[in-house]
Parts: structure tokens; C-alpha cells; sequence
């Protein structure tokens, strides 16, 4: 930055200072010649774009700091919180990994066999993203309605608990299963449809929960200011909302050209 500053910043100084004693500007030149005084607007036009980028630079700096020590001081501050998410979610992918290890022989072949055809069926004739769009923003809407529903009273938060669970265990189950069928090709099928959006909604979905929860409580101990509670944590929900839209997205339109590449793998 300081070198920066000694390029951009202070010729950029001295050449204003040099056009107002001097008055450059109204100095006519000889096309011909290629002097200093020739060269005055041009070089004082690139000197101030080069202060200007300067500058925003600085400003875009500033803001990340900002939001980083936002964010550090968010996590420090509600560090129980996530820590409860993040538990209640390991609690659920741990109970999936046993379910899927002790699941009956009859319902271990009939998924495989479901596998199987999804994958010939997606060979031939791909994936309807607008479908796969649809369903994502359902039912994040409807689990977003349901966190807010429960997170407004006490017997609510028992079962924001039981989100948590059951989101754990919904990627467990996925993980493990496909792991227990193909072995070590299964880290390709995770690379190509599963981690491109978890690495957008596992931070959402944590978060979600760790705000409400903590939301939850803090309605229960504050009688007063609800309605100020309620709109911020209302905007939360809708910026959430949003980023999990964008994982829908991830899902619908980009996970399936992924996966096209990797298909032949689980075809064999």
C-alpha cells in the first residue's frame, strides 16, 4: 500500500501543484514535441485513476476488516451456540452412519437398485435443474417456516434440536450409504454432487440454528423489545433464506454437470 501511495498519491500531488503555479494547462505545445508539458494532461489523468483505484482499494479493505472483526466478534460472542448446532448435527450424521451400517439386507438392495436406475436415467437423459430448483426452495421454505415457528417458545426449541438432527443425519446417511455401495468411488459422487453445495448450506443451516437458538432463548429471559428482536431475527431468517437459495442453485445448475463428468463411474 505505501508503495502504491508513492507511485499514485504524491506525483499525482505534485503534478496538481506544478499545473496551478505554472498554469500548464494554458501552455500551447507543439504537436511535433514530446516534452514534459506535452505529456502534463495525460500523465495527470493517469495519476488520478491510479489515486481513484487507490482509494477504493483502501475503502474495499477497510469494509473486510470491518466485516471480519463483525464476524470474530459474532462467533466469540454466541460461541455456545454453535457449538450446540454444531453437536446436534454431529449427534444426527453419527446415528446415520449406524443406521445405514445396520439398515435391514431387503432395504440395502432395493436402494442400490433405485441407484442404480437414477444414475442410467441421468446418463440418458440428464437432470430437469428447474425441478431440482423447485424442490430446493420448497423445502428450505418450509424448513425456514418451521425454525421460525419453533424458535418463538420454549417447547419450540426442543424441536429446533430435532432440525439440527435430522439435517445431520440427512447428509450421514447420504455419505455413509454410498460409501457402504461403492467403496472409495463414493468420494467422487461427494465431490461432484454434494460438496459444491454443502460448502455453501452446512455454514447456513449452522448458523440458522445457533441464531435461533439463541433468539429463542433471549425471548424467553427479555419480556421487553420483542418487536425489535423479532425484526432483526426475521432479516437474519431472509438472508439465510438467500444464501441457501444460492446452494439450490449450485444444486440444480452445477452439481449436474459435475456429475455427468464422474457418471460412467457408478454405471459399472
Amino acid at each position: 500500500m505505501k508503495t502504491a501511495e508513492r507511485v499514485f498519491v504524491q506525483p499525482y500531488n505534485l503534478l496538481v501543484y506544478l499545473g496551478k503555479e505554472y498554469n500548464f494547462r494554458d501552455i500551447t505545445v507543439n504537436r511535433k514535441s514530446f516534452s514534459f508539458l506535452a505529456c502534463y494532461p495525460f500523465l495527470l489523468h493517469i495519476l488520478g485513476m491510479g489515486q481513484s483505484i487507490l482509494r477504493v482499494e483502501k475503502e474495499g479493505i477497510f469494509m473486510l476488516k470491518t466485516y471480519l472483526y463483525q464476524g470474530k466478534l459474532h462467533l466469540k460472542e454466541n460461541s455456545s451456540y454453535y457449538a450446540l448446532g454444531a453437536s446436534l448435527m454431529v449427534s444426527g450424521a453419527l446415528l446415520a452412519v449406524l443406521c445405514a451400517f445396520c439398515m435391514p439386507e431387503l432395504s440395502y438392495k432395493e436402494l442400490s437398485l433405485y441407484l442404480g436406475d437414477y444414475f442410467e436415467n441421468f446418463a440418458k437423459s440428464g437432470a430437469d435443474a428447474g425441478e431440482v430448483m423447485r424442490f430446493c426452495v420448497s423445502e428450505s421454505a418450509v424448513f425456514f417456516v418451521c425454525v421460525l415457528l419453533f424458535s418463538g417458545s420454549l417447547v419450540g426449541l426442543p424441536l429446533l434440536g430435532i432440525l439440527a438432527v435430522y439435517r445431520g443425519f440427512a447428509f450421514g446417511f447420504v455419505t455413509t450409504f454410498f460409501f457402504r455401495l461403492y467403496g472409495i468411488r463414493a468420494l467422487l459422487f461427494l465431490l461432484a454432487s454434494v460438496l459444491p453445495h454443502l460448502m455453501i448450506t452446512l455454514p447456513c443451516y449452522l448458523t440458522l440454528f445457533s441464531v435461533s437458538l439463541r433468539f429463542g432463548v433471549r425471548i424467553i429471559k427479555q419480556r421487553t423489545e420483542i418487536k425489535s428482536l423479532y425484526l432483526g431475527y426475521f432479516l437474519t431468517l431472509l438472508v439465510l433464506f438467500g444464501v441457501a437459495v444460492l446452494g439450490g442453485l449450485m444444486k440444480a445448475y452445477i452439481e449436474p454437470l459435475l456429475l455427468r463428468l464422474a457418471i460412467g463411474v457408478f454405471m459399472g
